[in-house]
């Protein structure tokens, strides 16, 4: 029987289908690796390349970090607005644009619409990721300030069931949307890396332990303090970086404030060196030594101490006081600080405390 024309027709379009998908196959498998490549960075893009790296260059951030940042806030989408009212690239919310970053960045008369803007939003989100890196030291804390806020982590580094000394325990973040998206953050960042390259940033100046330790001694005879722990205060403070600034403000090896060093320190060493002097690492280590010496007249204990360093010690003398916090008003249950950074805080002083005194078995050195 002869074949009809649609019968032919139909078979000649199932051939060119066949061809063509014998075709794909082979162009797949002869170049599996470059179509693997223009599928990822398909996925992982690098749009506004020249914002990003302008500005990841200022604030001695990882490119890469702002671009996994961007694609897991709002997909490159410049014009993404959150249900939280959090907007574009980056998902800078309009009120901590306003109340924490835009005077910070030069743009006081900025209105928050600029953040629609792919330079304004760039430079605002990744000054404000810098900000929490710069304080916390790490991307995991970082990122989980970015998006649940800074009280937020404090108060979960502040509890042993989240958090280690070094750090917050991802997989134990509370809040279910920051623990995702921290991780996947990290996920892109990891991914972009392995697509575009790591970047290594340059890392700031930092002073040898040893040496640090050499004027923890020298200081810690004049002042009668133990020098591991201002090698302990040192570490948690500024992880040995001389020209470390705090978003409080205070600076140095020992992160002095200004109002401590004119009334506390300078005052009573009749020194000549102003404030700014103390981004020299051995005049800060002086300094802080002596401010510890300074408290330890006044209080008990390197608990007290440290909890005096961070909090105030006004605020440990009213905790002294109260028998939530000291049972025998001597003694300060650091479990029961109410302070959630000083609670943190001490608890690493002490672990570090800890680290050198098993490291400087000598107090000579």
């Amino acid at each position: 029987m002869s074949e009809s024309k649609s019968e032919h027709l139909l078979r000649r379009i199932v051939k060119a289908v066949l061809l063509l998908l014998l075709a794909a196959a082979l162009i797949f498998i002869a170049g599996s690796e470059s179509v693997k490549e223009w599928v990822d960075t398909w996925l992982y893009p690098r749009l506004y390349r020249e914002y990003v790296e302008e500005y990841a260059a200022r604030y001695r951030v990882e490119k890469n970090m702002v671009y996994a940042i961007i694609k897991a806030e709002s997909g490159f989408c410049q014009t993404a607005v959150s249900p939280s009212g959090a907007i574009g690239l980056m998902q800078v919310l309009p009120e901590t644009y306003l109340s924490d970053i835009r005077e910070e960045i030069g743009l006081e008369a900025s209105p928050s619409s600029v953040l629609f803007e792919a330079q304004e939003n760039i430079h605002a989100g990744t000054y404000y990721f810098s900000k929490w890196y710069d304080y916390f030291g790490s991307a995991v804390e970082a990122l989980a300030a970015y998006n649940a806020g800074f009280g937020n982590v404090q108060k979960w580094l502040a509890d042993e069931a989240l958090s280690t000394a070094d750090g917050l325990i991802v997989e134990k973040i509370p809040f279910e949307e920051t623990r995702e998206y921290v991780k996947r953050v990290l996920a892109y960042k990891e991914k972009y890396d392995e697509l575009y390259g790591r970047e290594e940033l340059p890392q700031k100046e930092t002073i040898s332990e040893d040496l640090c330790y050499e004027w923890a001694v020298k200081y810690g005879e004049t002042y009668h303090i133990d020098p591991r722990f201002v090698m302990a205060i040192v570490k948690a403070e500024s992880s040995f970086i001389p020209s470390s600034v705090s978003v409080s403000g205070a600076v140095g090896m020992m992160q002095i404030m200004r109002p401590t060093y004119e009334t506390d320190i300078k005052a009573n060493l009749g020194l000549e060196e102003e404030f700014e002097d103390l981004f020299d690492a051995e005049f800060n280590i002086k300094c802080g030594t002596y401010y510890l010496h300074w408290l330890d007249e006044r209080l008990d204990g390197y608990e007290q101490l440290a909890a005096a360093y961070n909090g105030g010690i006004g605020n440990v003398r009213a905790w002294l006081a109260d028998p939530a916090y000291s049972a025998d008003g001597k003694t300060l249950i650091v479990e029961n600080i109410p302070l959630d950074q000083t609670k943190r805080y001490v608890r690493k002083v002490m672990t570090f405390y800890e680290e050198y005194l098993a490291r400087y078995p000598d107090i000579s050195g």
